[in-house]
This record gives structure tokens, sequence and C-alpha cells, in this order.
């Protein structure tokens, strides 16, 4: 038992010492940390589950891509220029994706950079606006399914 013990301390020890005589050599700058993309871990932008299915969605190369957590296909199902159609009649225009949040299977709500509240379906590639809250607002809380917005100004 003492030798087996002796052994793997040994081993351990081994182990220990040599990846440490190994490791990465190169010291990062904190400027450097902070400012290389490529030091970024990898990740999903805007990973999130779509209600009431084995969905998924993420947005990439300005699309949101759908995956189904049983299958191993993903598909686009709607673009930002489909958004942007959808919401020029109000003058509108989306540059990039903003967050997004599903109510329910077929719909997703959105803020634009004009603080108007959207409601937009997938399968048609409609948009509707269900609210829209003032420039100054802070402390803004959004009921996504009812579309009610409350705020507070210079509070």
């Amino acid at each position: 038992m003492n030798k087996l013990f002796f052994k793997t301390t040994l081993i351990l020890l081994a182990f220990v010492t040599l990846s440490t005589v190994y490791g990465q050599k190169k010291r990062l700058s904190l400027d450097e940390i902070f400012s290389n993309r490529g030091l970024n871990p990898k990740s999903l932008s805007q990973l999130s589950w779509i209600p009431n299915t084995n969905d998924f969605c993420y947005v990439a190369n300005n699309c949101i891509v759908k995956g189904n957590a049983n299958k191993n296909k993903v598909d686009t199902i709607t673009k930002l220029s489909d958004i942007n159609k959808a919401i020029n009649p109000s003058n509108d225009t989306l540059k990039t994706f903003v967050k997004i949040t599903w109510i329910d299977k077929t719909n997703f709500c959105f803020v634009s950079n004009i603080n108007v509240l959207y409601k937009y379906n997938v399968d048609n590639k409609t948009a509707m606006v269900l609210n829209s809250y003032d420039k100054k607002a802070e402390n803004v809380e959004i009921n996504y399914k009812s579309g009610t917005v409350c705020y507070t100004i210079d509070n």
C-alpha cells in the first residue's frame, strides 16, 4: 500500500512539474487581452431558446439562424434586410441585430435604435409597432408579451 501511494505521488509530481515547464511562454499585456478579438472565446451571438419548442436560435452573418436540439441541422429563418423591409414604413433601420426576445415560436420582439418596440413574425416576415418611448428614458422595463413599457425621466 505504501509503495502504491509513493508511486502515485511520484507520477503526479512528475506530471505537475512537466506541465509547468512546457506551459505557455508568451506573456500578454492587458492592452492585448482587451483589444485583440482573436483572443475571445468562440461563442454564438444571442443564443436563446425559442419558447415551447426544442429549437434554439442565434445571430450569425446578419441572419437569425434556427437549429433543433434533437437534429444536427440549422436554417436561416430571417435576415436583417427582411426586418429592415418590415420596419421601413416607420422610417426606422437597423444597421446590426439588436437584442431579440422570443415571445412564442413564431414571434420575437426587439427595440430599435430610436426606442420603438416591434413584434416581428418570422413566418410572414412582418413587423408591428407595439410601443415607443422617450429618448430620455431611463430604467426602462419592458413586458414583451403585452408590449407595455415603463420608464423614468430625470429621476
